[in-house]
């Protein structure tokens, strides 16, 4: 008789083990008529147990998965409203910069060469603003971090 792909090994096992391998040779040949060797019972009982560990490890992989994602799902909604806001708050700036230039082309159709940046001039109003909003960011930092003690 040839083995392919089998190895004689000589093992020590209990009388229950031996007992339980017995159980399954006679299950086999009950439902299939074949009788197989013990050792080819418990190479099958290890590759079932093999598909069976796979298979809570993708189980387990899973659920992992959807708890991450369950768990993260409040910090991005809110970081994507964050962001949404950002963007309006973006566009609307755009809109007001575009009509002032406009507004001040018709009065001085020069300006539309030049640009006052920042680095050249502030306004008081942007000054203003520039502190305005620091206070607030250091403000909303403050309450984040608040709210972080109280966890």
């Amino acid at each position: 008789m040839i083995f392919m792909n089998y190895k004689r090994k000589n093992l020590y096992i209990s009388e229950k083990t031996i007992s339980y391998l017995e159980k399954v040779q006679n299950n086999i040949l009950e439902q299939t008529g074949e009788k197989i060797s013990i050792g080819k019972v418990l190479d099958k009982i290890c590759k079932e147990h093999e598909v069976a560990t796979d298979k809570k490890m993708n189980d387990l992989a899973v659920m992992i998965a959807e708890h991450l994602a369950e768990s993260l799902r409040k910090d991005l909604v809110r970081i994507r409203l964050g962001t949404n806001s950002s963007d309006r708050n973006t566009q609307v700036l755009l809109e007001m910069f575009n009509h002032l230039f406009l507004v001040n082309a018709q009065k001085d159709p020069t300006l539309y060469k030049v640009l006052a940046t920042t680095d050249k001039i502030k306004s008081p109003m942007l000054e203003s603003a520039e502190i305005h909003v620091k206070n607030k960011i250091e403000t909303f930092r403050q309450i984040k971090l608040d709210r972080k003690g109280d966890e």
